[in-house]
């Protein structure tokens, strides 16, 4: 406890207040887990690649509890990557809450969807953020009998288990000890994975036909946005350095993302080696058409994640705005471009200092070079 990730003081003090208040008045609360656990609530609202992170957690949570009924708490955006997951008894969409990119967070919503939840009657529960917003909200309100999280953005006091948070560890090992932790077992990460509807691949199969897939060339899923600015190295970049392998004519790249969102010229998308799915696809849909790929080339941002639940090979340029180590895509065969910079990790959405420098100094001859690389690891490991 105490023990906070906040870069401003204002909420660090604010957060500290309210945690002393909070551990007097909970100081007697109950230290054991139920000797019975029937139903498991786990929250992940936070954004597509936390959610894929999180998927080494969800197999082994069913692992541990197999007759458990587990219910998924997640952005409503997401929700389509989980149907039919085994994994999950039921997802519950939000939609309005704190961590979306598309709508204000409405309080009023949020208390009634906390009420609701009472009525599940649920043994335990899992924030894998660690929130103090959602642990109250979504843990504490419904009434969970026994709270799972870390208290490193407040609100450890109403948690019944608190791990000593990770820091430094990656993302997936930090999901991973929560689980451990709450089980006094240990528990080894496995990769992260999907379950992609076998119709929704042959569909996508046939979408790729339609615009002119070539089955003789390897396929490159090209997704050139991402969340935020500060992680976006430049679509005039990357197309640049898809234009040089696609002159080893072995290669055909498939564009993805928000048709809004990536400006190319005309005279590349026309190209007959570039398939352009911008807009084309729902979420889902762009998961298979990644798994669908021989490797993929992006930002730091969901799509790259996706990439790995499926063991495509991936080259990311990374951005300082968050840890490389922390949340690089958990993959067997990965190159990560970035530059390790003094005021990296900033957290923010667009850069602070102005300069932008941790992508600006990346170079088109790096990128390339990590392909290069890239691509020799991944025909070793066909080998």
């Amino acid at each position: 406890m105490f023990d906070y990730v906040f870069k401003r003081k204002r909420t660090w003090i604010t957060i500290f207040i309210l945690d002393i208040l909070g551990s007097i008045l909970f100081f007697f609360r109950n230290r054991e887990i139920p000797s019975q656990i029937q139903r498991i609530l786990v929250i992940r609202l936070d954004h597509i690649g936390d959610l894929v992170m999180s998927t080494p957690f969800f197999t082994r949570l069913r692992e541990q509890y197999p007759a458990a009924e587990i219910h998924l708490l997640c952005d409503a955006n997401a929700v389509n990557l989980f149907d039919n997951d085994p994994r999950f008894d039921q997802i519950i969409p939000m939609d309005d809450h704190w961590f979306s990119r598309s709508r204000k967070a409405n309080w009023f919503s949020l208390l009634q969807r906390a009420l609701q939840l009472r009525h599940f009657h649920y043994d335990l529960g899992f924030d894998l953020r660690g929130d103090f917003r959602t642990i109250f909200f979504f843990m504490f309100i419904p009434g969970v009998k026994y709270r799972v999280s870390y208290g490193v953005r407040g609100g450890g006091f109403m948690l019944n288990k608190e791990p000593l948070y990770p820091a430094r560890k990656h993302e997936v090992e930090k999901n991973i000890h929560l689980l451990a932790a709450s089980t006094n077992r240990k528990i080894m990460p496995g990769n992260p994975s999907l379950v992609i509807d076998l119709e929704v691949k042959k569909f996508m199969e046939t979408k790729l036909d339609q615009l002119g897939r070539n089955r003789n060339k390897k396929l490159i899923a090209a997704h050139l946005g991402a969340g935020y600015p500060s992680k976006q190295w430049g679509e005039d970049h990357f197309r640049r350095v898809l234009e040089v392998i696609l002159d080893f004519d072995q290669y055909q790249v498939c564009l993805l993302g928000k048709k809004d969102e990536i400006l190319l010229p005309m005279e590349f998308l026309e190209q007959h080696d570039v398939l352009n799915a911008l807009g084309a696809t729902s979420l889902k849909e762009l998961a298979a058409l990644i798994s669908l790929s021989d490797f993929f080339i992006g930002n730091d941002s969901g799509p790259a994640h996706i990439a790995s639940a499926f063991s495509v090979p991936i080259l990311s340029v990374f951005s300082g705005t968050n840890r490389v180590e922390e949340f690089r895509p958990w993959a067997n065969i990965s190159e990560v471009i970035y530059k390790d910079l003094e005021c990296s990790p900033c957290e923010e959405k667009n850069c602070p200092l102005k300069h932008h420098d941790c992508m600006t100094l990346i170079t088109e001859d790096e990128v390339l070079d990590g392909f290069r690389k890239l691509a020799r690891e991944a025909a070793e490991a066909r080998r």
